[in-house]
């Protein structure tokens, strides 16, 4: 690729960036990024944010972001309804308060560009832990392709 290199994570290449997560802070943004499929610039949400199914017979948890600005239909971006698993949401919460965010901070106050860093900075330590360079060119964007291909 012109811009860098593809990079698709199979179930232990996930685990092994978790173990060599930077900090707390970017190894629970990984795992929302993997698990509800959600890009970095989507991670500015709460508790308020998350909400449970109008149905009843249903035990799914529903997480309202606003990202990608494909259509230009407000100054927001476009809103979109992702499925959060019910365990991410009680360690996301339990993470928020062991850190002292408050509810309405959320869970990553820090900027983009900031994740962007620890994430940089978790490939480089999964690179030396597992001796692969390959984990080198992992970003961000790598955990929403491994949502969709494994979730």
């Amino acid at each position: 690729m012109d811009k860098g290199m593809r990079v698709y994570l199979a179930p232990d290449d996930y685990k092994t960036m978790l173990d060599a997560a930077e900090n707390r802070e970017i190894r629970m943004a990984m795992k929302v990024m993997a698990r509800c499929g959600l890009r970095s610039n989507e991670l500015d949400f709460g508790p308020h944010d998350v909400r449970e199914s109008t149905n009843s017979d249903v035990d799914i948890l529903f997480l309202t972001v606003y990202g990608k600005d494909t259509k230009g239909r407000d100054t927001e971006g476009k809103r979109r309804d992702v499925w959060m698993p019910r365990d991410l949401f009680e360690e996301l919460e339990e993470y928020r308060k062991i850190v002292g965010n408050s509810e309405s901070l959320g869970y990553f106050p820090k900027t983009t560009r900031t994740l962007s860093r620890y994430m940089k900075k978790s490939a480089e330590n999964a690179a030396l832990k597992t001796g692969n360079d390959d984990y080198e060119y992992v970003t961000n964007h790598d955990f929403g392709a491994y949502f969709a291909t494994n979730m």
